[in-house]
């Protein structure tokens, strides 16, 4: 089932990709879902443009849920993720400064 739906999106030509860490059953949460989920996605899509010339453009994939600490950002990073959704660590922190911070510097420093 989920081939299904990730082939459908590519005939949709879709750029971004966004895997849910989060099992909407069971309410765990898993990043090492997006981990396996990768090797599914290709690095890039073919994409037509209004005057009707194609192309190929990179794949943008996002990461959802669970993301926690900068090591979680760096394992997400070096399995090819381009970009993370974080919201429940952030809401939950008792210094949401700070956790915003910490995510923002690391995504940074991975980024150089």
């Amino acid at each position: 089932m989920m081939r299904k739906k990730f082939s459908a999106r590519f005939r949709a030509r879709a750029d971004i990709i966004g895997v849910n860490n989060r099992d909407l059953k069971t309410f765990t949460v898993d990043i090492m879902n997006s981990v396996r989920l990768r090797k599914q996605i290709p690095e890039t899509v073919k994409t037509v443009q209004a005057d009707g010339t194609t192309g190929m453009e990179p794949v943008v994939y996002v990461s959802e849920s669970g993301i926690k600490t900068p090591e979680d950002i760096d394992r997400l990073k070096k399995n090819g993720t381009g970009a993370v959704l974080i919201g429940e660590t952030f809401m939950r922190s008792p210094d949401k400064k700070s956790s915003i911070f910490m995510a923002a510097r690391r995504i940074i420093i991975i980024q150089s």
